[in-house]
């Protein structure tokens, strides 16, 4: 919108690109909202508006992404759709997407989440021609996040544990033991119980997320579980290794409101000694039984070892160290001995 003062009286116009102009009358609030509604249907009639390119991103852009995954930039897709609306990519600058961050640093995890959703929608836009301008994420610094620091105690685990249901102890158990996300130990089946290249029995399990796959060994309290899960009689045996009375496969939601109803009843049973933890959490637990980072991130199918000990934090057994020795007073004798004896050496 700009304004001109024409023989004392003020009047607003809508300026097109094409720097043509459309008049919005003198009085303010009107021209305002003719301006909306103009600026609106223009927008909406444009490729480069950012809710017809978050359309076309939700739709060709992330359908090679994992289902969670896809999930989660849907879910930040709408926040930004409800944000940024029919606005052209042109019109959307670095200090619109730090003043989206400031808006959300109540949820700093979430808003880099966003941000990330933000800079991939870009990216793919300016992979695709809608625009050829920076990236607005580029140089923006995100809100510093502090990652989980709970390790779940027997005491912790146990506690849930003891009220939990079999499918939910089944899924525990496994955890704790493979180390891998919630919905890749859903994912496991029978079949992928092998033999290995020297002849060993071993479980072959995959992480959806990075598509790395990773072959574990079974001994311990892992081929228990597997000879338990793989023997137990069930009405219906389904393929997958983790599977309810009737052969169905156990999903993510299953888990989470059978790990909540045994979580509530620890809480309400314990009260002040209860101590809170997530389904997460026993990822970590996991990674932090290894002996060594390069074991605990074999066993998180990372790719560089760093990514398991910054998300992760995972605690490396070590010795203490030792305070250096303190050295011998000499006497005034043992001194002039020496010196008698170097004067013996020199000759």
């Amino acid at each position: 919108m700009i304004r001109k003062v024409r023989a004392g009286r003020t009047l607003y116009y809508y300026q097109r690109p094409d720097k043509s102009q459309i008049p919005l009358g003198a009085d303010l609030d009107q021209a305002l909202r003719k301006w909306a509604e103009i600026h609106s249907a223009a927008a909406a009639k444009s490729p480069d508006a950012f809710v017809a390119v978050a359309a076309e991103f939700e739709k060709h852009g992330i359908a090679h992404l994992a289902i969670n995954t896809q999930e989660a930039y849907i879910g930040a897709l709408r926040r930004l759709c409800a944000v940024f609306k029919d606005a052209p990519l042109a019109s959307i600058k670095p200090v619109h997407v730090g003043q989206l961050l400031h808006s959300l640093s109540d949820t700093p995890v979430m808003a880099n989440r966003i941000k990330s959703v933000l800079s991939a929608l870009w990216n793919w836009a300016r992979s695709r021609g809608l625009t050829d301008l920076t990236n607005p994420c580029a140089g923006i610094r995100g809100h510093r996040e502090i990652p989980r620091t709970v390790i779940v105690t027997p005491a912790m685990f146990w506690s849930i544990y003891d009220r939990a249901d079999q499918v939910l102890k089944d899924w525990m158990r496994l955890d704790i033991v493979i180390g891998q996300r919630v919905t890749d130990i859903t994912l496991i089946e029978r079949s992928d119980v092998v033999t290995d290249a020297a002849g060993k029995r071993a479980l072959r399990y995959r992480s959806t997320k990075t598509r790395t796959a990773g072959l574990m060994e079974v001994s311990g309290d892992l081929a228990a579980l597997l000879d338990e899960l793989t023997k137990r009689d069930r009405k219906a045996t389904g393929r997958y290794l983790l599977q309810t009375e009737n052969g169905q496969r156990v999903s993510y939601v299953m888990l989470r409101q059978r790990f909540a109803a045994a979580r509530n009843g620890a809480r309400a049973a314990m009260g002040d000694k209860f101590v809170d933890w997530q389904m997460r959490d026993i990822r970590k637990t996991s990674l932090n039984q290894a002996a060594t980072l390069e074991e605990a991130r074999r066993r998180a199918l990372h790719t560089d070892p760093r990514t398991t000990a910054r998300h992760y934090e995972v605690l490396i057994d070590s010795e203490p160290g030792a305070l250096p020795a303190r050295p011998e007073l000499r006497t005034k004798n043992d001194e002039l001995r020496t010196d008698d004896e170097n004067i013996l050496i020199r000759q």
